[in-house]
């Protein structure tokens, strides 16, 4: 899937009028990549993470998306 029918799907959900207030469709798909690399990071053992994972976590990591920086800064509660 490319990033024009990512975008395209993405933004069949936001109301006509909303559009022009939102962000970039790709800019939530982004934040939402985040809060799961923070939900991983959680979860597994230490230093046992995915390469690719630390990779994406790299690259969100030089957004200047507030959203997406945010979600990678969130703290998250330990697992029970």
């Amino acid at each position: 899937m490319t990033d024009k029918e990512i975008e395209k799907s993405i933004s069949a959900f936001v109301p006509e009028a909303e559009k022009e207030q939102q962000d970039d469709p790709k800019t939530y798909l982004k934040g939402t990549v985040a809060l799961v690399i923070g939900f991983a990071a959680q979860a597994d053992r230490p230093n046992r993470m995915d390469r690719n994972l630390y990779k994406l976590l790299e690259q969100l990591s030089t957004e200047s998306n507030e959203l997406v920086l945010m979600n990678l800064c969130r703290r998250r509660r330990p697992a029970p």
